[in-house]
């Protein structure tokens, strides 16, 4: 296994107020079926995680914004292995008028990705700690975002990727 390195900042107290989310998994395109990963696979690791919180799991429509997750694997066949990146934000609603009309957007409120490379057999349980891991991260910004809201025993493994 080789180490993963968390990128991306995020602004916690941007995260206050936050009661239900939804979630959305890119389409998984190169090397991911033949790593064995899967949308739901990524879906699943990151429902885990929030599920552990008082946040409330909800359709995405009807969510106070969604985590978005986006994974991108390659598949090394001489030495059988998968290199990935993977990524999860947390991004929010809003409505946008200009002098040109109205419009609507999403706004990215938490950001943070990691690298890695495992032997092929093992990535998709390997990225799935990883999204825990990320989904971890958020919870902890909204943890602190949100106080009020702290469960005794609620909190993810605060262990680095």
């Amino acid at each position: 296994m080789l180490p993963c390195v968390a990128l991306g900042q995020h602004g916690a107290d941007e995260l206050s107020g936050v009661a239900t989310v939804g979630f959305l998994v890119e389409d998984l395109r190169g090397g991911a079926a033949r790593c064995g990963v899967t949308k739901a696979a990524l879906e699943t690791a990151a429902r885990r995680v929030i599920r552990r919180t008082a946040l409330q799991v909800g359709a995405l429509k009807e969510s106070d914004g969604y985590l978005y997750i986006n994974a991108n694997v390659i598949y090394a066949p001489p030495f059988d292995y998968c290199a990935f990146s993977v990524g999860l934000r947390f991004n929010t609603y809003g409505d946008a008028t200009t002098r040109y009309g109205g419009g609507y957007f999403a706004m990215t409120l938490f950001d943070q990705a990691a690298v890695g490379m495992f032997r092929r057999e093992r990535t998709p349980a390997e990225i799935g700690v990883v999204v825990e891991q990320l989904a971890g991260r958020f919870v902890e910004a909204w943890l602190h975002a949100n106080t009020a809201h702290v469960i005794p025993g609620s909190a993810p493994d605060p262990r680095p990727l």
